[in-house]
Parts: structure tokens; C-alpha cells; sequence
């Protein structure tokens, strides 16, 4: 089994029910998002930067989908500025929403229409209108199975942002374009620092 950890590797070809694949299931899941991911963490401090300001940092994001009061506090070790600890929320708030969907998707062929095989950090747009789903989304983890002489793929793949690390606000999908933003599972994170 392959699994996501590096960058993205480009975009693939669009995977729809009926032409690409013959067995599937989509799982939606706003458990792992919050309204607010909030870090806090300090500096190692300096005879330029010590106390409060050295010792008392805080980045927060907004996810703009949860309209309901719920909040995740993450503290974070080693030597961290505001703009570092802001980053860092963005990441961990755009991870969790990349996590809220999860479709797994059993294909009849190791490879794509090029013939290259499924390559974990690939973008696919998937189309399942059977259960809303028109997203572009990542493969994050693909397996490939032999079986007396039959042979399948299956792949696993998550929202867009589940594995990103810019700092821009980001929708999970759900519009046919594919390009993504304010889908069933959309929505936009935002940071901001905090004293």
C-alpha cells in the first residue's frame, strides 16, 4: 500500500461513477472540524525578547463552515513566532477539513487512462452524484491487489487540503468545476493572531 506524505503530484484524469469505477463509498464526517483551532506556544527568549512577548503567543483559524461554537487548543514546543503559530493553525484546521470526507473508491485497472499507475498526491475530480460528491480530491493512499489471475486498485482519497500547507483560505468542493469552494463540505479557513 502507498501513502501520502510528500507534495502533490499534479492533476489526473476525472474519476466517475460508471465509467471509472465499479465500487465505492463516501464517508462525510464534520467530527474531526472546529469553529476555531487555536495555537499557543512561546519563543526561546533573547535579551531583545523576553516575558509576556517572548512567552505569550497564540494563532488561531477559523473555519467558517462549523456555524456552531467549538473549539480545538493545540500547544506547540520549540521556538515559535505569532506568524508561525498562525500557520500552524491554518494547517491543522485545513487538515482536519480535508479529513471530513473520505471516499474510497475499487477500480478494475492498477493505471490510469495513460497508462501510469494510481500515484498517491495525484488531484482527481470525483464525480458520485448518488451521493454529492463533485470534488476535486487527493489520493491518499492506493493499494494494489492480484488475485488468480484478476487484478483491482483501491484508492483512497480525501479532501484536497487535508494535506496542504499554504496559508490561503480554502473550500473542500462540491461545485461541478471542480476547482473547488462552498461545497456540501466547503467552507474556508482563516487565521489570525492573537496576543
Amino acid at each position: 500500500m502507498l501513502e501520502k506524505k510528500g507534495s502533490n503530484e499534479g492533476t489526473g484524469q476525472p474519476l466517475i461513477l460508471g465509467r471509472n469505477f465499479y465500487e465505492w463509498s463516501v464517508k462525510r464526517d464534520i467530527s474531526p472540524r472546529f469553529k476555531d483551532t487555536k495555537t499557543k506556544g512561546n519563543s526561546v527568549p533573547t535579551d531583545k525578547k523576553y516575558g509576556k512577548e517572548a512567552e505569550e503567543m497564540a494563532g488561531k483559524a477559523v473555519d467558517n463552515y462549523v456555524k456552531f461554537k467549538k473549539e480545538y487548543h493545540l500547544l506547540i514546543d520549540s521556538d515559535h513566532d505569532k506568524e508561525t503559530l498562525k500557520k500552524r493553525a491554518v494547517s491543522e484546521a485545513k487538515r482536519r477539513q480535508g479529513e471530513g470526507l473520505d471516499v474510497q473508491l475499487t477500480l478494475s485497472t492498477w493505471s490510469d487512462e495513460g497508462g501510469q499507475l494510481w500515484k498517491v498526491g495525484r488531484l482527481h475530480q470525483v464525480i458520485i452524484p448518488v451521493d454529492g460528491v463533485a470534488d476535486t480530491l487527493v489520493i491518499k493512499t492506493a493499494e494494489f491487489f492480484l488475485d488468480h489471475g484478476s487484478r483491482w486498485s483501491k484508492l483512497t482519497l480525501v479532501g484536497k487540503d487535508a494535506f496542504s500547507d499554504d496559508e490561503g483560505g480554502g473550500g473542500g468542493g462540491g461545485d461541478s468545476g471542480g476547482s473547488g469552494g462552498g461545497g456540501l463540505f466547503g467552507g474556508e479557513v482563516q487565521g489570525s493572531q492573537e496576543t
